[in-house]
């Protein structure tokens, strides 16, 4: 007889991403440099209407999106000699510790209908609670949680995409001009676009920006939590 699947136990950065379904990242800024695989396939990973209704779900959606953020990059300027002077301001909003309030990331999660992995694009005020997410298609009551809840969403296929960008990154800056270079340089430490001069707006609802140290939002098994129960 199938056992009806049973709660698994938060742990430090899940992602809660159903009442019986929780989540990891899978950062590959961690691999070691003679990996050259990943250990999980797009059959393990979130699909994109899951991870953005997780994000939307007003009760487990600020958790979520408090879960996503890690100092991992850094380690990477620890490994490769660099001293904290040189970590900048933008390395810091990359990784939500910055004085200035502002974050930004890119996660990758599974579009099944498409059979491959697209980019979720965040950008947080955490000063003023507001936020911009940037992915595929969703729907209506979906964007609407995130309007009630002070997030623009934009739908990067959207006719009027680069155009709902630019207005939300302005509401969220200001238009301040350093405050826009920062947020484009931490865009960088995820996606590879350290020689795209375009602004902002147009790397984000952009599909065909590659990730650079992907992060990927991968199940994490139930059978693992259904042995560890037994165990008890």
């Amino acid at each position: 007889m199938t056992q009806p699947s049973k709660p698994q136990t938060p742990e430090a950065h899940d992602l809660a991403i159903t009442k019986t379904r929780l989540a990891r990242i899978e950062d590959t800024a961690t691999y070691p440099e003679d990996k050259a695989e990943a250990s999980f396939t797009l059959g393990d990973m979130v699909a994109h209407k899951d991870f953005i209704a997780a994000l939307a779900d007003p009760v487990t959606g600020p958790d979520n999106l408090n879960s996503i953020w890690d100092n991992n990059i850094k380690k990477l300027c620890e490994d490769d000699g660099e001293d904290d002077d040189a970590w900048d301001e933008s390395l810091k909003i990359a990784e939500n510790r910055s004085a200035t309030g502002f974050a930004v990331t890119t996660l990758r999660v599974v579009a099944p209908e498409q059979e491959k992995d697209i980019s979720v694009h965040i950008v947080l005020n955490n000063d003023t609670g507001k936020g911009l997410i940037v992915g595929d298609r969703i729907a209506p009551g979906l964007k609407e949680a995130f309007n009630a809840a002070g997030i623009a969403y934009v739908d990067r296929h959207a006719k009027d995409a680069k155009a709902t960008a630019e207005a939300a990154l302005a509401a969220l800056t200001g238009k301040e001009y350093t405050t826009m270079m920062y947020l484009k340089d931490a865009f960088g430490y995820r996606n590879d676009t350290y020689e795209d001069n375009r602004p902002l707006a147009a790397l984000l609802v952009d599909d065909r920006v590659e990730p650079m140290f992907g992060k990927y939002v991968v199940k994490k098994p139930l059978a693992l939590r259904l042995r560890k129960q037994q165990q008890i």
